[in-house]
């Protein structure tokens, strides 16, 4: 379908009006304008945490006791943009077998709006790794983790049991590591 647009003034002829004198646009002095714009203030519902995947333990869903983990929160505004500043104050709490908290490590000198967390579990068992901004938990927190036992370290072990200094030929014996 064709549409023709056509005016016609007084006491003149049918004439088209043309694309061309539809819309005229014109630059006021000095335009235009380069504008800066910066993100809003950090909200705890945009900002996320990653896990750090090469660190030792996986750090949001399964770390190993006795290593040190790490994840890394991502500030964020209420609109998705990533935060240029450092300085905000995240709080991490890690409650479960037994409690501890994650050092927080702004890292806006190097990756602008990131901030690096470290922890380590001294227990086996499951937590929940809690992180705030203000009163609100970023998106997705609180995040349950496993923390496995750490591999055996026969120097700290302790072997108990009479078996250790006695034993007889033919006769079964025993000894308990732990």
């Amino acid at each position: 379908a064709n549409a023709k647009l056509q005016w016609m003034p007084s006491g003149g002829t049918l004439s088209d009006i043309t694309s061309a004198n539809l819309y005229r646009g014109y630059n006021v002095m000095d335009s235009p304008f380069g504008v800066n714009v910066n993100p809003a203030g950090t909200c705890a519902a945009k900002s996320i945490a990653i896990p750090n995947q090469a660190s030792a333990g996986h750090s949001l869903e399964l770390s190993t006791s006795g290593l040190q983990s790490e994840f890394t929160i991502t500030a964020k505004d209420l609109y998705g943009n990533l935060r240029l500043t450092g300085g905000d104050n995240f709080r991490v709490r890690i409650t479960g077998v037994d409690s501890t908290s994650g050092l927080v490590q702004d890292m806006s000198s190097s990756s602008p709006g990131t901030y690096r967390v470290v922890y380590t579990g001294t227990r086996s068992g499951t937590y929940d790794i809690s992180i705030v901004f203000g009163a609100s938990g970023i998106n997705q927190s609180p995040f349950r983790m496993v923390s496995q036992p750490a591999r055996r370290h026969l120097g700290k072990s302790i072997p108990t049991g009479q078996s250790l200094t006695l034993a007889t030929a033919g006769v079964h014996a025993s000894v308990t590591i732990t």
